[in-house]
């Protein structure tokens, strides 16, 4: 993490569990009569390939798009692994987001390890998020250095 800290700084280190997404997924349909899909449908969804520091098949969005408002990279832990690090200094909507092909009418499940610390409770906090689907996980505001798992069911649209 970086040592300046700023007043209302979010910190959120996240690293995929079975399937990941933060923020939000853009989910694209294909044709009921494609076989079922099984298995993790995220590219490298571990962020073990990482270029330029954003991990290969994802992206960076967020709402506000102003120098300095929020960090986003992915980075290497102590352990080896590589998570994404995800720091904004005011209140934004940050987040590493891919697009992912999808059955319609579908259930699918998200679920990843986050690290959270200094999110305002007043706020939506750190969650996993489907875009153009309603709903988040919980959100988690402090794990107090620890890694908390959050998972998703969405459905998909006809």
């Amino acid at each position: 993490m970086r040592a300046n800290k700023r007043t209302h700084m979010v910190s959120l280190i996240v690293t995929a569990l079975f399937v990941f997404v933060l923020g939000c997924v853009l989910l694209g349909t294909f044709s009921h009569r494609e076989p079922p899909q099984a298995g993790n449908l995220i590219e490298n969804g571990d962020f073990s390939a990482v270029t330029n520091g954003v991990p290969d098949g994802w992206t960076t969005g967020m709402w506000i798009t102003s120098a300095g408002t929020s960090y986003l990279e992915a980075m290497t832990l102590e352990d080896g692994t590589t998570s994404v690090l995800i720091e904004n200094a005011g209140r934004n909507d940050a987040r590493f987001e891919q697009t992912v092909l999808v059955h319609e009418n579908t259930t699918y499940r998200l679920s990843a390890r986050v690290r959270a610390e200094g999110c305002e409770k007043d706020r939506i906090g750190a969650n996993l998020s489907f875009l153009n689907i309603y709903g988040t996980s919980d959100c988690v505001y402090d794990t107090d250095g620890e890694w908390a798992t959050l998972t998703l069911y969405a459905r998909t649209g006809f």
